[in-house]
């Protein structure tokens, strides 16, 4: 089913007046970071469309399962975070760092999150 809505996405997306400078087009998919397989066959397949990618974090993907979805080069792709930053004054690991401050939490979980992507990212490139 994703590999058929993702032809229809991609027949309206690759028209010209939809492609950017940069070779992207200004519409995009939203594919789920959880799926290595569909992350290949889509990256491989769809050159010109960006993917917004959840999952990272509290829905199970890692930050090389998400990175997928980008080229080579480390573009095509937004991955994206919630629950794992919103709730992180729940998680064991921040509560012993920062007792009740859940904006530190927060904010910790957000430094986290960045460091993780980047180093999946710097060892793909």
């Amino acid at each position: 089913m994703y590999e058929k809505l993702a032809e229809i996405v991609n027949a309206e997306a690759v028209k010209p007046e939809h492609i950017g400078s940069k070779g992207y087009s200004n519409i995009g998919m939203v594919v789920g970071g959880t799926d290595a397989q569909a992350a290949d066959t889509l990256r491989k397949k769809y050159e010109k469309i960006w993917f917004l990618v959840p999952g990272y974090g509290s829905q199970g993907a890692t930050a090389e399962d998400c990175l997928r979805f980008c080229k080579a080069d480390g573009t095509g792709a937004l991955i994206n975070a919630s629950r794992s930053i919103i709730y992180a004054f729940e998680k064991p690991r921040y509560k012993e760092q920062f007792d009740k401050d859940w904006k530190k939490c927060i904010e910790q979980a957000v430094i986290d999150t960045k460091v993780e992507l980047s180093e999946a990212m710097s060892s793909r490139i």
